[in-house]
């Protein structure tokens, strides 16, 4: 597929930031950051995963810029490096069972990503992110393309006051999740909204049905509908829920360039 990208410029011209997106379907994307590497000082861009269990390992790719030597993930974290380059370093990560939990920063050499590393204990509470948006149906030979939805699992444990869904929860990151669609409400169900509405495969992407009207409906009405996107994270044998709603509505009939 082709992409493309919007980003805007540091006035210093060594850096710029914006959103990479399909070329096709704009509402399929990211974010992106990027920094002129000739004369630029060794910094560290991404952690990723940026998350590692008590007692656990992963492997752990760090990225940047003039990066060089054995990075470090704090006390209680061993580390072995698999490949290195300026640009990435791959490392094999065990984290000790005693090792302290919370954020920390990660070091290379002189480059530091303060919070570049989350480690945790177990999952207390998942976010499914974002917690409310839209999808359009579209496309079955009709001129406009159905707009997808992306969701993800955000993963927190509990702060210090050892209780989920306060203010001092600790975010752990994106992980992994098993996906599946309800109806939101009543008046949904009773329009058998998740059956008509579209499917969510196991990235979190949710595809929008066809455009309609559809004759298996009442009324033949639009294949639009009010969902629960739930995400189930596996923490060890133990399962954590997460909810968001989405709309799945009809096509954008005016789509302006810059909205």
């Amino acid at each position: 597929d082709r992409i493309r990208q919007v980003a805007s410029v540091a006035e210093d011209g060594n850096s710029m930031s914006g959103r990479w997106f399909r070329a096709d379907n704009d509402v399929v994307g990211g974010t992106m950051t990027a920094v002129r590497m000739k004369g630029a000082a060794p910094q560290i861009l991404a952690v990723a995963p940026d998350y590692l269990k008590q007692g656990g390992s992963a492997q752990i790719v760090v990225s940047g810029v003039g990066l060089s030597g054995t990075p470090d993930f704090g006390p209680g974290v061993t580390v072995k490096v698999v490949s290195s380059a300026p640009e990435r370093i791959v490392a094999e990560v065990s984290a000790a069972g005693d090792a302290a939990t919370g954020a920390r920063a990660v070091k290379v050499g002189d480059a530091t990503h303060e919070g570049g590393l989350v480690v945790y204990d177990k999952v207390d509470r998942v976010a499914v992110v974002p917690e409310q948006t839209f999808a359009r149906v579209g496309g079955n030979d009709g001129p406009i393309p159905a707009a997808p939805a992306q969701f993800e699992a955000v993963a927190y444990m509990a702060g210090p006051d050892g209780k989920p869904g306060t203010d001092d929860d600790v975010r752990i990151g994106v992980l992994p999740a098993s996906w599946t669609v309800d109806n939101f409400d009543e008046a949904a169900a009773a329009l058998e909204d998740a059956k008509f509405a579209g499917t969510i495969g196991p990235d979190g992407l949710f595809s929008p049905a066809g455009a309609g009207p559809n004759p298996a409906r009442k009324m033949s009405t639009n294949n639009a509908g009010n969902l629960a996107v739930i995400g189930v994270v596996d923490d060890g044998g133990t399962k954590v829920e997460g909810r968001a709603q989405l709309f799945v509505t009809v096509q954008r009939f005016v789509d302006p360039p810059i909205r």
